[in-house]
């Protein structure tokens, strides 16, 4: 997510059809002490502190926010990164708001998270206006108790939750001496944190810049479509609800977040300097992407109907 993040501020993904943004939105679930909070702060504030600093721009990072804050610093900022430990209290904050006033939060969130061109007006402040394709990526961690709240909450048939990447990864606990032998590895590739990597990212992305797929990578996608299509279309015929899912979009962000990523990160192992990513995403990244997509779309199933 950070890495889509921070390429994501000047590039965007195009297929045959429509150009979107990198955005993602992505929760992680576990019990205490898993070391949730320490995840997020190596590899989403500390970086982005640093790529800050290294660029000398003002912070991205939003950690609580109102409706109107939210809206305002997209707007004013032209980016926005949502990121807390405790992702729960942020969102249900926003969800809350918009049941309770009609807000208009749900509806935010879904056209940031597409890439919508979006105007609002206030009457105690000028017109907040948000250009196409604007960056804005959601990362947090929270408990299992409160992410069942949380998902009834999104799971309100408005769309939100399809846009969302929920896992609940194996919290398996390392032994001391993996521990020490993992640091020792990455000391010896020349890697102590991961700001290196992103700083790299960041240096990589000044300048505009499209993703797309390769031929090969393009039929796959194309094939995963169509079965959805006869999906939707099967249950428009039998008088079903048809299926709402973002599953495409958000396997194509995920894609190009990998690319990125494991490009910049292979180079620095290798005490090289990174170059540019190459513009076009291959088919064995496509294929990580759809497996790592289908897998956490599994989990958020069975977490819905154990909710239910």
């Amino acid at each position: 997510t950070t890495t889509a993040f921070i390429a994501g501020s000047t590039s965007t993904l195009t297929t045959a059809t429509q150009e979107m943004p990198l955005n993602i939105y992505s929760i992680f679930v576990g019990p205490p002490t898993t070391g949730k909070s320490q995840a997020i702060k190596e590899c989403a504030f500390s970086p982005l502190s640093s790529v800050t600093e290294e660029t000398d721009s003002t912070s991205p990072v939003i950690q609580k926010c109102t409706s109107s804050g939210l809206i305002k610093s997209v707007a004013v900022n032209n980016r926005a990164f949502l990121v807390s430990g405790e992702i729960y209290d942020v969102l249900f904050k926003l969800l809350k708001s918009d049941e309770e006033n009609a807000t208009g939060d749900v509806q935010v969130l879904c056209q940031l998270f597409s890439g919508e061109e979006a105007s609002f007006r206030y009457a105690t402040e000028r017109t907040r206006e948000i250009a196409a394709n604007t960056p804005f990526c959601i990362l947090g961690a929270t408990q299992i108790p409160f992410a069942a709240r949380l998902v009834a909450l999104l799971d309100q048939g408005h769309g939100l939750l399809d846009r969302f990447l929920i896992t609940f990864p194996k919290c398996l606990r390392p032994m001391p001496t993996q521990t020490s032998q993992a640091l020792e590895a990455l000391k010896e590739n020349g890697l102590t944190n991961c700001d290196d990597i992103f700083i790299e990212i960041a240096r990589l992305h000044t300048s505009r810049s499209t993703y797309t797929l390769t031929q090969e990578a393009a039929v796959t996608l194309n094939g995963l479509n169509e079965e959805f299509i006869t999906e939707v279309n099967e249950a428009i015929m039998e008088g079903r609800t048809p299926p709402k899912t973002k599953k495409m979009d958000v396997i194509l962000r995920v894609a190009a977040a990998l690319h990125i990523f494991n490009h910049v990160t292979s180079h620095l192992l290798a005490h090289r300097e990174p170059t540019p990513p190459a513009d076009e995403i291959e088919k064995s990244t496509l294929l990580r992407a759809i497996d790592y997509v289908t897998w956490a779309d599994s989990q958020k199933e069975i977490f819905v109907e154990v909710t239910i």
